[in-house]
């Protein structure tokens, strides 16, 4: 079996309204070795998804502007 060697840390997007919860997110994913990227509400998430194309994103769904739905 073929086995891919990663050049670089996985990028995730959080995406949350509440500056509590990206902080805890950020420090954990951080602390694991992720590379991560935050938005505040879904439109920005979008702008960045299209932009950063991460492996994962971790969305809130009730958000200002923009739900997570």
């Amino acid at each position: 079996m073929e086995r891919r060697i990663r050049t670089r840390p996985q990028r995730v997007l959080i995406v949350d309204d509440a500056p509590d919860m990206q902080e805890l997110s950020r420090f954990w994913l951080s602390l694991w070795g992720f590379e991560v990227h935050e938005a505040g509400d879904g439109a920005d998430a979008v702008r960045k998804a299209r932009a950063l194309h991460p492996e994962l994103v971790l969305m809130d769904i009730w958000m200002p502007v923009l739900d997570g739905v």
